[in-house]
């Protein structure tokens, strides 16, 4: 079993997460698949579960902002160049289910923080990375989802470099009550660790991912998969089907859609959280 990195990237969110579900479906022959990334240009991204409603379609498109639909549940989250974002495509076999997924990546991803001076970090539910304990407190750092499949899952999230604006997020994302307060008060890394070198926590996150062993994807394969990604963006990232209902086709199995499920990093209406590991 490899670990392939595919370096650091400046990528669409349509191809980001086109390249996502291939790198999940090489997973399935046995190698683990590392990707940090930013978003660019800023893109809004809705849950698979989550109903358009929950954002402000217009004021997103009049602003140049691009809006597609994930593969994962959870609610909306906004990416710019605040956001610092992690996917990670590995066999099932390596994890028991798709909380094993959280624990054991995340409390990596934490570590790598803590090597950088960050405090206690708490690994929690509702797949979290958290500075403090407490239930519903704005203390969330980092939110991933996990798209557990028969062979392959996918682990992927965002951690926050920097505040961003609320009022802003708020004309984005339709806020559920109390959540732009919330979202004032969310911890970045900026808050936390010592060292503001991203080179560094990039480096660091993935020697901790990894133990150190790990080969830089080949250039020929990188450009491969990166091909089969655009055509896969173009073809169901972009669709408008797929970003309005999540089908690409008429005949597939629609998603249950919900309404009012507010920004993905809020857990102010998620039932009682807890922690599994401190690190």
């Amino acid at each position: 079993m490899e670990n392939y990195y595919l370096g650091f990237q400046k990528i669409d969110q349509y191809t980001s997460l086109a390249l996502d579900e291939v790198l999940t479906e090489h997973a399935i022959d046995g190698d683990n698949f590392i990707r940090m990334f930013e978003i660019s240009p800023p893109a809004v991204t809705v849950a698979i579960n989550e109903d358009l409603s929950d954002i402000n379609e217009s004021f997103i498109r009049a602003h140049g902002i691009h809006l597609t639909r994930r593969q994962t549940v959870g609610s909306a989250i906004y990416c710019d160049h605040r956001v610092f974002c992690l996917s990670i495509a590995s066999p099932t076999a390596n994890y028991s289910n798709p909380e094993d997924v959280h624990l054991k990546l995340a409390s990596r991803i934490a570590q790598a923080l803590r090597d950088l001076g960050a405090p206690p970090l708490y690994i929690g539910n509702w797949f979290s990375i958290r500075t403090t304990e407490k239930t519903h407190a704005p203390n969330v750092l980092a939110g991933f989802s996990v798209d557990w499949n028969t062979k392959s899952v996918l682990y992927h999230g965002v951690i926050m470099k920097f505040k961003q604006n609320p009022d802003f997020l708020n004309q984005l994302i339709r806020l559920r009550k109390g959540e732009l307060k919330y979202i004032e008060q969310l911890p970045t890394l900026e808050d936390i660790i010592k060292v503001n070198d991203e080179l560094l926590l990039r480096q660091k996150i993935l020697e901790r991912l990894t133990d150190g062993k790990y080969t830089q994807m080949p250039v020929d394969e990188y450009e491969d998969l990166m091909e089969k990604a655009r055509e896969l963006a173009s073809a169901k990232y972009m669709n408008p089907n797929w970003i309005s209902s999540g089908i690409v086709r008429p005949n597939d199995k629609r998603p249950h859609l919900q309404k009012g499920l507010g920004y993905c990093l809020a857990d102010l209406f998620y039932p009682e959280s807890k922690v599994y590991r401190v690190i």
